[in-house]
């Protein structure tokens, strides 16, 4: 079993938890959004919000692990999903957009990062006026 911390990334465990469809439904995420996705891992979200979104949108997936990116790359390639944009880094680092994202979001990943002030900067940055952070956390 493959585990971030205590986590477990297996996609049925974590099925167990919570339903993601419904959460990204409750959202409000809709075709032709834009979704981004810090501290994505292999794509758990990602590849659902890329599906939902439809070729209209845009998922950006940002990690810092290089092997759990590759791993999201191939599962989409495999799934026909061409509108996620990959990005290796920092969520301190990373702002993919000024101002142009519908949603950031965080799946069991803020408390992770060292500074947590500096992401949600970030966050902030990125958002449309009108945009939703989203942070499912323990």
């Amino acid at each position: 079993m493959v585990c971030h911390g205590n986590f477990s990334l297996n996609p049925s465990v974590r099925r167990t938890w919570y339903n993601p469809e419904v959460i990204l439904n409750d959202l409000g995420l809709k075709p032709g959004m834009v979704f981004v996705d810090v501290g994505c891992a292999d794509g758990f979200f990602s590849l659902l919000a890329a599906k939902i979104v439809k070729e209209t949108g845009r998922v950006y997936s940002i990690d810092i692990d290089t092997k759990a990116i590759e791993k999201l790359k191939r599962k989409a390639a495999k799934m026909g999903l061409n509108n996620i944009d990959f990005i290796v880094g920092k969520g301190e680092d990373v702002v993919v957009c000024e101002h142009c994202a519908d949603f950031v979001f965080y799946s069991m990943a803020l408390h992770d990062f060292n500074d947590v002030c500096k992401v949600l900067q970030n966050a902030k940055q990125m958002l449309k006026p009108k945009g939703v952070l989203a942070d499912l956390d323990w």
